[in-house]
């Protein structure tokens, strides 16, 4: 193997020591420990366990995952009673699915957690549409679970900061294009969010809005993006407009995860006649009759032995 670590979860319930071995870049082995004995789990390899709450273990998965003929979709978040686990009859249910537009964020900042557990809840961030959502789940005594969505803004990037098996309150990030990044406290009192700290403003954003539109490639594929914009800007055609787009190269992604080739897109910036902010930099702007650039060349796709980060 590569390396081993061990995590030790709390709970009312006590303590739960679980032994991580990767075997490689992106396989790893989980093991439950109690009283020196090791067991093995049968949960795969590319998983995460997200945590253990009451007596459950939460798991991430990246990609399908059948138990006794139930298929666990890629994506899904799923909890189930881990003594069953450990004796070799686990048991699952569904608690988050990905479908059409929504699906799990993959996280890039080691500081920041899409899944976590509080005292009584469990938090997890989706995307959806391409914004981002917070939904604290909680299971009444009949083992029914409820979801409730945590609003801060539309159009932005929620993230979990921190949040522990010890209390209800947490913390999370908030940014979006014209908003630098702040600091919210989730108190379980309330469950407002309310914000604490807020990166300095480096201009002044009172006069723009971000709004979410849609363009439609060529196979009819409705494909969301957003548009900066003075908050009088009118859609005639004659506002300059600054567009880009990322292109991620084909292949796998550095989280473990598949990401799809760059497609032709009609650019819809050029077609609405948006404008970007007065005095912000400009690369040649175009006015809505303008032809939609051309797309890069594809990039070289890596190798398919090429090792991938992925065991944490």
């Amino acid at each position: 193997s590569l390396y081993t670590y061990g995590i030790r979860y709390f709970s009312e319930a006590g303590h739960t020591d679980l032994v991580v071995d990767c075997r490689s870049m992106t396989e790893k082995k989980f093991f439950h420990l109690q009283d020196g004995a090791l067991t093995q789990l049968n949960i795969p390899g590319d998983a995460e366990v997200a945590g253990i709450f009451k007596k459950q273990i939460l798991i991430s998965l990246a990609s399908d995952y059948t138990v006794g003929g139930t298929v666990y979709r890629e994506g899904a978040v799923i909890i189930g009673d881990l003594e069953s686990l450990i004796l070799g009859k686990p048991a699952f249910r569904v608690l988050f699915e990905p479908g059409g537009r929504v699906w799990m964020p993959a996280v890039s900042d080691p500081t920041t957690r899409a899944v976590a557990v509080t005292k009584n809840k469990i938090l997890i961030t989706v995307m959806d549409n391409v914004v981002s959502r917070l939904y604290e789940y909680t299971q009444d005594s009949n083992g029914a679970w409820q979801r409730d969505e945590v609003k801060i803004q539309d159009n932005g990037t929620i993230s979990i900061l921190n949040a522990s098996e010890e209390s209800d309150d947490y913390f999370v990030l908030y940014s979006n294009f014209i908003t630098p990044t702040a600091l919210y406290m989730v108190p379980a009192e309330s469950g407002q969010p309310v914000k604490l700290k807020q990166a300095p403003h480096v201009f002044d954003a009172a006069p723009f809005k971000i709004e979410q539109f849609h363009a439609v490639s060529a196979d009819g594929t409705h494909v969301p993006y957003f548009a900066v914009m003075n908050k009088g800007t009118r859609f005639d055609g004659s506002n300059p407009a600054l567009s880009s787009r990322r292109n991620p190269p084909p292949g796998p992604a550095p989280w473990g995860r598949p990401t799809h080739p760059p497609r032709s897109l009609p650019d819809a910036h050029h077609s609405l006649g948006q404008a970007v902010a007065p005095g912000s930099p400009s690369r040649s702007p175009v006015r809505a009759d303008a032809a939609s650039p051309v797309d890069r060349p594809p990039r070289t796709p890596p190798p398919a032995d090429a090792a991938r980060p992925g065991c944490r």
